[in-house]
């Protein structure tokens, strides 16, 4: 079985998908019940392992971790925008739409991810998160580069950062 997407969990993902925890061709991580190869998944990779799993399992000692460099593995296709993140309890929305606008205005066309919106460049989709899930990530960057981002402005959560959403991020500042 080829790998071929990643997700962080492994609800109604398509065949060929690694999970956080995954099944039959995706690597998952998930993070609660019975991931059984009928939804798809490849592979599934958790620490510690589950007998509840009925696919293929890769033991992790991190399963977020690996979540982050797979994606990366799978969906870095080029080299991401320079990544600027914005973190902190207060003011990352108002600073990355502040940066971003200030980027835009000096003819460095700059995509953002944050707590409203992820700016993809030929695209502008509602966030779900503040912090997308790494796959996801990776996926949103190489569509930035693909529409000529030079810069993409991040807001990073501590959440994410806890939950290694960013850990194969190449931050610049």
């Amino acid at each position: 079985t080829t790998v071929r997407r990643a997700a962080a969990r492994c609800l109604a993902r398509p065949r060929g998908t690694a999970a956080k925890a995954v099944a039959a061709r995706e690597i998952a991580a998930p993070k609660f019940g019975v991931l059984p190869c009928a939804r798809g998944v490849a592979v599934a990779a958790a620490a510690p392992r589950s007998d509840a799993v009925a696919t293929p399992w890769l033991e992790v000692p991190d399963a977020r971790l690996f979540l982050a460099h797979a994606a990366r593995a799978l969906y870095r296709t080029a080299p991401p925008p320079r990544l600027v993140g914005v973190t902190g309890t207060k003011g990352k929305s108002t600073t990355a739409h502040a940066l971003a606008h200030l980027l835009d205005a000096a003819g460095n066309p700059a995509g953002l991810l944050g707590t409203v919106v992820y700016r993809l460049g030929t695209r502008e989709i509602e966030a779900t998160r503040t912090t997308p899930e790494a796959p996801d990530t990776e996926r949103y960057l190489q569509e930035m580069v693909a529409a000529g981002r030079a810069t993409c402005v991040m807001e990073v959560s501590s959440h994410a950062i806890a939950q290694q959403r960013v850990a194969a991020l190449p931050f610049h500042m």
